[in-house]
């Protein structure tokens, strides 16, 4: 390989990975319950969800395999649940820059069962409709004073967000109707391509008619951790309208299986 993708890890920095090298780690990336992981943890970032986890006991590849091939497999994943969505994400920040965080996130967890990022602090990956999503849950269960600002009002005007209102519910108000809110979910959850990869693996994984059902089976291999609302208030986004008590995957993306 003559030069590395930004989401090549520490192996293949050190030297250029093989063609066979190249060739085990497509192998591995082969794996749909890889591929789903990586997928969803691609999610989690731009919708501002709990990271899934695999579950104890369950490995996503052979213990026994360099790895190199685990990072190559990772960076492949990744590079192609970023770009499937690179349209979506370059107006908020280099598409290419969330690939090498998501392998680098990935890897970590693999080797240690540890995360290198926490949800709070990892809110500049939110893109789209849900930019915002902390915004929305900050304001949304703010248990203070409502008649008069959020007191993170302030940071969010940092980061480009300004709600001129002089209470937390005029907050709200502002940004359930922010610009941003009117962006597709579905070509941001999934991908801007017809069956695509998120797609594609959860097929693989079950065969339900149902698309909860489809859905629900075919991650039961992660823990999502406990629901978070992923933007502002509307139905698709706020898991206080869903009382099956589905995990973040099923409530946030079966809204959007078929339509924008």
């Amino acid at each position: 390989r003559s030069s590395r993708d930004p989401a090549c890890g520490p192996c293949c920095r050190q030297r250029p990975c093989t063609l066979r090298e190249i060739l085990a780690g497509r192998d591995l990336a082969a794996s749909p319950r890889l591929a789903l992981w990586i997928e969803l943890l691609t999610v989690a970032h731009l919708a501002g969800q709990p990271r899934p986890r695999p579950r104890p006991g369950v490995p996503l590849h052979p213990a026994d395999l360099p790895s190199r091939t685990v990072e190559c497999a990772l960076a492949r994943l990744a590079g192609q649940a970023v770009e499937s969505r690179h349209p979506e994400l370059a107006p908020f920040f280099r598409p290419e820059d969330l690939a090498g965080h998501v392998a680098g996130v990935a890897a970590g967890w693999l080797a240690g069962g540890h995360w290198r990022c926490g949800l709070a602090t990892e809110v500049g990956w939110q893109a789209g409709r849900y930019r915002w999503a902390d915004a929305g849950r900050a304001l949304a269960g703010w248990c203070g004073r409502r008649d008069r600002p959020h007191p993170d009002t302030g940071h969010w005007r940092s980061r480009g967000l300004d709600l001129p209102a002089h209470t937390v519910d005029g907050q709200l108000a502002l940004l359930r109707a922010h610009p941003t809110r009117c962006l597709p979910g579905r070509s941001l959850l999934f991908g801007g391509v017809p069956a695509g990869p998120l797609e594609s693996a959860v097929n693989a994984l079950s065969d339900a008619a149902d698309p909860a059902t489809r859905l629900a089976e075919a991650t039961a291999f992660l823990d999502t951790g406990p629901a978070e609302m992923a933007g502002t208030g509307d139905r698709t986004d706020n898991p206080t309208d869903d009382g099956a008590g589905a995990g973040w995957p099923v409530r946030l993306l079966v809204p959007h299986s078929a339509a924008g």
